[in-house]
């Protein structure tokens, strides 16, 4: 923190915010006139027509999930989705943009589903000269460009690999070039995990993966796992042959259901049972490669998700993917496909990289001007 700056409780650095009305999650549309931005992650989480419930303040605010512990800064008029969004109109002391950054910064403590907005009106926050804070908000807007930019490179990448498929393979679900098929365990061994009990959870050990853990894998990002197991029983479970090996399949299959991760030689890890569907035993007529971009592909991932059970979270069964037809390619135009997505993935490892180093200095420059 920088010396001569003034510091003011939150709750003085915010205008009164008359009451919003609020969007049921079930009036979301697809698409529509007005963004709706609720406590998610997403900037926004859907779409509305009703123009009653748009809001425009006039100038730039902070969005804060009193749930998530999610902050935004939204330019746009909006509407409000669901329950939990506390709209933060910053004073005339303060840049919007410095405003947003100094609370995306200083975060809160998780306090799981709970309400966190009572701990934001502890924060006392930083006043620099108003030229300070544009500097500032210059700096680190021009990271964070720089990462948006990288992270568009990705989804050009995802959406080059998506066009490949097709070319290659056709529409999975329509079957357009008449490959020939067959139901997932002819070509795999569909099962999943040997239940570990949570009694049976540690603090340290093996890394013991749920969903989350999977998802974060797949796309590269760091992966903290809370909890472990003890590598005995690790080890046990290994010489029984229950662990994945090398060019196995691990589908997601409840709450994020058909994201899949090829594991790779020198992984380490168990995972949930009943949350992770496991393909081992994959014959000579299927590469992993196909297998996953199949899942990744859009219509085939529309498809399995429209088939899921649902209860309060979404789930697809080992019996349903056991049974699930898949078209079969011919394996050297599936060889082919594979070495083409192999050079993407490649690329796409540089940028995750450059994202991750870019992402690193935005931190530490926060943490310059903030700490």
């Amino acid at each position: 923190m920088k010396e001569g700056w003034t510091f003011l409780n939150f709750e003085g650095c915010i205008e009164k915010c008359k009451k919003t009305k609020q969007l049921k999650t079930s009036d979301y549309l697809p698409e529509g006139k007005y963004p709706i931005v609720s406590q998610e992650s997403d900037l926004i989480s859907g779409y509305t027509n009703m123009a009653d419930y748009v809001n425009d303040f006039g100038k730039p605010i902070v969005v804060f999930g009193d749930h998530s512990r999610v902050v935004k800064y939204i330019d746009f008029a909006f509407a409000v989705g669901a329950d939990g969004v506390k709209i933060l109109i910053p004073t005339n002391d303060f840049h919007p943009k410095f405003f947003y950054y100094y609370l995306h910064w200083h975060g809160v403590e998780n306090l799981g589903y709970s309400r966190h907005y009572k701990l934001l009106k502890e924060i006392n926050v930083p006043i620099p000269t108003l030229s300070e804070q544009q500097h500032i908000v210059e700096e680190l807007d021009l990271l964070s460009s720089i990462i948006e930019k990288k992270k568009a490179q990705l989804k050009e990448l995802d959406n080059l690999a998506q066009s490949l498929f097709y070319e290659m393979f056709g529409d999975p679900i329509t079957n357009d070039k008449g490959w020939d098929k067959n139901v997932l365990n002819e070509v795999a061994k569909v099962t999943s995990s040997k239940r570990i009990l949570q009694s049976e959870w540690q603090e340290a050990g093996i890394p013991f993966y749920k969903v989350a853990d999977i998802v974060n894998l797949i796309n590269g990002e760091c992966v903290t796992p809370l909890t472990f197991i003890k590598e005995t029983t690790y080890n046990e479970l290994k010489s029984n042959g229950l662990v994945p090996k090398a060019n196995d399949v691990l589908i997601t299959s409840r709450g994020t259901i058909g994201q899949c991760y090829i594991v790779k030689e020198h992984d380490s890890f168990y995972f949930q049972d009943g949350m992770i569907t496991w393909l081992s035993n994959i014959n000579s007529l299927i590469s992993p490669t196909f297998l996953v971009a199949l899942f990744a592909n859009d219509v085939f991932s529309d498809s399995l998700k429209h088939s899921a059970n649902s209860s309060t979270v979404a789930y697809i069964s080992i019996k349903q993917l056991s049974n699930m037809k898949i078209p079969i390619p011919p394996l050297a135009l599936q060889q082919q496909f594979a070495s083409k997505i192999e050079a993407i993935e490649h690329q796409k490892d540089l940028i995750k990289q450059s994202i991750k180093e870019v992402e690193t200095l935005f931190n530490s420059r926060m943490d310059y001007y903030f700490n």
